[in-house]
C-alpha cells in the first residue's frame, strides 16, 4: 500500500516520511512494518505493523496543494459549534483529531478561537480550559505542519497564508 519515501500524516505525530518497509520476526511470526520518521523530530522512528488495521488506519495521505486551497477557500463557510458539556466537547474533538479530518480541524480551531475571544470580552481574564488549549495547540500543529510541508512554506507562515487567501476570496466575492 505505502512505499519507501511516501510522505504521509500519522496520527498526531504529523507529517512523516516512510523511510523503510521491512520485515521483523516477532515470536514465530514474520511481520511487515512501515517505518516512519516524523519530519519535525528526526530522532524518532515509528514502527507500524502493516497488518494492524487499527494502526495503519491512522496513516493518512497528505492533501494536495489544490485541496489545501479549496479547504482554505471554504473556511469562511465552516460553522463553529460550541458544545457546552466539556466531556462531550473533548470527546468530539479527540475523535476529529484521531480521524485527521482537516475540515474538522478547521472547525475546532475556529470554534476555540471564537470561544477564547468571547471569554476575553465577557469574562475578563478568563481562558479556555487546559484541555481546550491543548486540543487547539494540537489541531493547529497538525494543520499548519501539513500546509507548510505541501506548500513549501514555514509553519509560522501558514496563518498569514490562510488569512491572505480568505481576504482574496471574501474581497472578490467568491465565498458563497
Amino acid at each position: 500500500m505505502y512505499k519507501v519515501n511516501d510522505m504521509v500524516l500519522y496520527s498526531t505525530y504529523g507529517v512523516c516520511k516512510i523511510t523503510d518497509v521491512t520485515e521483523r520476526i516477532m515470536g514465530n511470526t514474520c511481520l511487515e512494518y512501515y517505518i516512519l520518521k516524523p519530519v519535525n523530530d528526526l530522532s524518532m522512528l515509528i514502527y507500524i505493523p502493516a497488518q494492524n488495521e487499527k494502526l495503519t488506519s491512522k496513516i493518512r495521505r497528505m492533501l494536495t496543494a489544490e485541496e489545501i486551497y479549496s479547504l482554505v477557500k471554504s473556511m469562511p463557510e465552516i460553522s463553529t459549534v460550541w458544545i457546552e458539556d466539556a466531556r462531550m466537547r473533548h470527546d468530539n474533538y479527540r475523535q476529529i483529531l484521531a480521524q485527521g479530518d482537516r475540515a474538522g480541524l478547521v472547525t475546532i480551531i475556529q470554534t476555540l478561537y471564537l470561544q477564547q475571544q468571547t471569554l476575553s470580552e465577557t469574562k475578563k481574564g478568563k481562558q479556555l480550559s487546559a484541555e481546550d488549549r491543548e486540543i487547539l495547540r494540537l489541531s493547529e500543529k497538525l494543520l499548519h505542519e501539513e500546509f507548510a510541508y505541501v506548500l513549501n512554506i514555514k509553519p509560522d507562515q501558514v496563518l498569514p497564508f490562510i488569512l491572505g487567501q480568505i481576504d482574496i476570496v471574501t474581497s472578490s466575492g467568491e465565498a458563497e
